[in-house]
């Protein structure tokens, strides 16, 4: 049987419920008791009130944390749970299943991974820190990428509640995903995309045509449907409605996201002109438990938000039982011949679907999906990638599957303990040799120490144009970066703003101006 923590403060429960804490540990008591029948043996571990086991930290020692202390005090408790108090000793990768948001059990902050002056996000909330328990020693070891040859001790999956969530809220999805082993069968998905992303998006969801979900209906207009998916802007707020499919079990959407308070759709663009492509509204209008899969930017936030007032929320008070999503800007491809070539955003839900559906449950899907980094672009670990792996995040019991769970999908413990299977090649260096300003003198003296990098600088302006119609004008800057291996490259990062949507356009290309890959933010 599977080994797993619930992870909460049942005070901080209490208060923000208006209950006392013995009630809200009877429901999570109750779950524990119902997972068990499928397979997994929950412990309570509760932040509030602990014990701790080892006797080096002092036997009996009792420990009252608040939602104010820091991840890295929490992740001591988990980590003193996980050697001394654990019904037995085998080193295996365990379930973590966080319930509440960072105002019952602190989401970490971490440092971000894109040194562009122009990029917006300055850090990343993730909860990748709870699978490893390294505590401070987290934050560099994330910088280097060398934390991802060491193991991995949970797979982490959190249930996000809204600033204003009741009891009634925790018990509705406590009970739909008591039942899902038994309940959750998956026969029918909808996918929906920005058309600039067509390519890609029928690339990602491939797992879905490999198994027949989709509808395949053909009497649709092509400019709304095509290659299984609907397309935006062409569906957008006024017709989605009649598209949406309520009855589905599997939703996946590549479309834009926002930061800003008050957009809370996923959006798509076109001509200067942002659409609202899908709403709160369509998402808690699902008439079944269903898995929710989206490369949006921000497509997981949640923090300080009401009920239905995100996509995510919206979607896990309703019938969503599990969620994938990014907390911050995510980044992916406008065209892909196969899911073999795919990077960033569009692997990792690539991957993360298709093993779902091969019977994994999502902690080991994700957990696979993120691993799929290290066996691609030939051992090259790119600071995009770095990105991708810790700010998308899993909401939900990282227990639950989809259909029928085959024992011969289950991943062996000790053969999935680190993602990378050796040491990681990754970008050590980073030197601004190029950065669009007026009148600036960066922008001369360094472009003038690499005579060949204006050249490769017009290749990669051309490719952009053609694939994306980037004018050469957005450029922003030209980092060149050097792997641990001392192999050189350029990032070319491009601004451009599309009615009220700001993208930005990554280039890279090795110093003989060969263009390696184009992504864009969602």
């Amino acid at each position: 049987m599977a080994e797993g923590v619930i992870f909460t403060n049942l005070q901080a429960l209490a208060r923000k419920f208006g209950t006392d804490a013995a009630t809200v540990r009877k429901l999570l008591a109750a779950y524990a008791e119902a997972s068990a029948a499928h397979g997994i043996r929950y412990r309570i571990v509760d932040a509030g009130d602990y014990v701790f086991r080892n006797p080096e930290a002092g036997r009996n020692r009792a420990v009252a944390l608040s939602p104010a202390d820091s991840w890295v005090e929490h992740g001591y408790l988990l980590a003193d749970y996980y050697r001394f108090g654990r019904s037995t000793a085998d080193d295996e990768t365990n379930y973590l299943f966080i319930v509440g948001g960072a105002d019952v059990i602190p989401m970490p902050v971490l440092p971000q991974y894109i040194s562009d002056p122009d990029y917006s996000d300055t850090d990343i909330d993730s909860d990748i820190p709870y699978a490893y328990l390294l505590g401070e020693r987290t934050y560099p070891m994330l910088g280097t990428a060398e934390i991802f040859q060491y193991e991995q001790y949970f797979h982490a999956g959190r249930l996000p509640l809204a600033h204003d969530a009741s009891l009634d809220d925790l018990a509705g999805y406590l009970r739909r995903a008591a039942k899902a082993p038994g309940s959750m069968a998956v026969g029918r998905a909808y996918g929906q995309t920005d058309l600039t992303w067509l390519s890609a998006s029928a690339s990602v969801s491939e797992p879905f045509r490999r198994n027949r979900l989709f509808r395949g209906d053909v009497r649709l207009d092509e400019r709304i449907y095509t290659q299984n998916l609907f397309v935006s802007p062409c569906v957008e707020r006024s017709i989605v409605d009649k598209v949406f499919d309520r009855g589905a079990d599997f939703y996946y959407f590549n479309l834009h996201g926002s930061d800003a308070p008050t957009a809370c759709s996923f959006y798509a663009s076109y001509q200067q002109q942002c659409y609202e492509a899908v709403t709160p509204r369509q998402l808690a209008s699902a008439e079944k438990p269903n898995v929710v899969v989206t490369e949006a930017c921000y497509g997981g936030k949640f923090q300080d938000y009401g009920r239905g007032e995100t996509m995510l929320l919206a979607a896990m008070g309703d019938m969503t039982l599990l969620y994938l999503g990014s907390s911050r800007i995510a980044w992916g491809a406008s065209k892909s011949s196969s899911a073999a070539d795919l990077d960033n955003a569009d692997r990792l839900t690539n991957v993360y679907m298709a093993k779902l559906l091969e019977g994994y449950t999502a902690g080991e899907a994700f957990y696979m999906a993120r691993q799929s980094f290290f066996d691609y672009n030939d051992g090259y670990f790119t600071p995009h990638q770095a990105l991708t792996i810790v700010e998308f995040n899993l909401f939900g019991d990282p227990f639950l599957h989809v259909g029928v769970r085959r024992e011969g999908a289950k991943a062996h413990p000790r053969a999935v303990k680190a993602l990378a299977k050796g040491a990681v090649n990754a970008v050590v260096e980073r030197k601004c040799v190029y950065e669009a300003a007026p009148a600036s003198l960066l922008d001369r003296v360094r472009s003038a120490v690499d005579r060949n990098l204006s050249l490769i600088r017009a290749a990669v302006d051309r490719q952009l144009y053609e694939q994306l119609g980037v004018e050469p004008r957005s450029l922003s800057t030209v980092t060149r970066m050097k792997y641990g291996n001392g192999d050189e490259f350029y990032a070319f990062n491009y601004l451009q703003t599309d009615g009220t949507i700001k993208s930005c356009h990554t280039a890279t290309a090795d110093l003989n101006g060969n263009v390696k890959s184009i992504i864009s933010t969602k």
